[in-house]
């Protein structure tokens, strides 16, 4: 499809990228602090054309906003939820 997949997460390098591995993500962005993913997102969306973000949890509320399209999962994810829509 052309896609590219990019996990950004907060979780610490060596868990990212093992479970990046485990479903075949090869870009990983671990050790990402919440206040530090929306900057995160905006690089993503300079270097191409459409950005989409799919969240878990209230941490990742504050960049949903920024990507093109944004799609809260999970439960307990309010702040997210209202955040993608």
């Amino acid at each position: 499809m052309g896609l590219t997949t990019v996990m950004l997460t907060g979780d610490n390098e060596v868990t990212a990228r093992a479970i990046g591995a485990a479903v075949g993500i090869d870009r990983v962005l671990a050790d990402v602090r919440p206040d530090e993913k929306a900057a995160q997102v905006r690089r993503l969306q300079a270097a191409g054309p459409l950005v989409a973000m799919v969240g878990d949890g209230i941490n990742d509320a504050p960049p949903s906003p920024r990507p093109t399209s944004g799609s809260p999962s999970g439960t307990g994810t309010d702040v997210a939820i209202e955040s993608a829509r």
